[in-house]
């Protein structure tokens, strides 16, 4: 009975998908990184990777603080820029064999809106378009291929924009050998200020039927929390000190091929995103 309980167990794969704030508060990121590997994670999903000049680049630090049977994949620019932010996959080499790997960029909206440009002058943002960068890594495990996707949609250009880049992302995945488990991970910004549901049905349409979300539709980020420290004074006495909270579920892990065990948010410091934790058996 134990035997067979042990195989079924190495059946499952536990993932995370993190966007880590443009990595600022890294000794955080690395702290919940590290308390989650301990908890059994085999794979993170992480978006706004950023590089700082003159400090141990961020994949570094979290490989040093998992252990030596930890590797990574990355997609980031090469500056020390806000625009240079990229997504990455951290695994567990003992658990999953990477067989291959890919990358690219979505498309970009060019012409954001005159509330977006406004939004963007007011928190200290950028008017010019964060490049979306995707990193996919095709894994063995457990002599299964799965494929393991991170990306980020854009924040601009509303859901008809963030659909387009989501279709974009399954026409690229679809030139490439097929898996038996695909997961798409990442921030979809799927603001959804009136609550209405209406762009999580978008995505799920989307991606099709044999796509399932991992199931927790509790909130991943709120504003409260995103960096200010660029932002206009107003802006930020505003939400700090009016305490402004407007929190929403942005951060999916999209299924298909596979089980959700069950799910789970991690609410811990270091972002304006939590970790969205998933149990899956394949």
């Amino acid at each position: 009975m134990n035997e067979k309980n042990n195989t079924l167990a190495n059946l499952n794969l536990k993932i995370v998908t993190y966007n880590t704030q443009f990595s600022i508060r890294i000794d955080d990121i690395v702290r919940n990184i590290k308390v989650l590997s301990n908890q059994g994670v085999n794979v993170f999903c992480l978006q706004e990777i950023l590089n700082y000049t003159n400090k141990q680049p961020v994949l570094e630090l979290l490989i040093s603080s998992l252990g030596k049977n930890w590797k990574s994949l990355e997609h980031l620019g090469e500056y020390d820029s806000r625009l240079e932010m990229g997504n990455a996959i951290l695994w567990d080499s003992s658990v999953l064999a990477l067989h291959k790997s890919y990358k690219f960029e979505l498309p970009q909206n060019r012409n954001p809106a005159i509330h977006e440009i406004l939004f963007a002058l007011l928190t200290g943002g950028k008017i010019k378009p964060y490049p979306r960068r995707v990193v996919v890594g095709d894994f063995n495990f457990n002599s299964q291929l799965v494929r393991i996707t991170s990306v980020h949609l854009d924040h601009t250009g509303g859901t008809t924009h963030r659909n387009a880049q989501l279709k974009y992302l399954l026409n690229m995945l679809s030139n490439y050998s097929s898996a038996q488990t695909e997961l798409i991970c990442g921030d979809f910004n799927s603001f959804d200020l009136l609550k209405s549901g209406h762009e999580h049905d978008l995505i799920a349409r989307t991606l099709g039927i044999n796509f399932i979300d991992s199931g927790s539709r509790v909130w991943t980020a709120d504003l409260f929390n995103m960096d200010l420290s660029n932002a206009n004074p107003l802006t930020k006495l505003f939400i700090r000190y009016l305490n402004i909270h407007i929190r929403r579920k942005l951060d999916y892990i999209w299924i298909k091929g596979a089980d959700v065990l069950r799910d789970e948010v991690l609410y811990t410091p270091g972002s304006d995103h939590n970790p969205l934790v998933a149990d899956i058996s394949i």
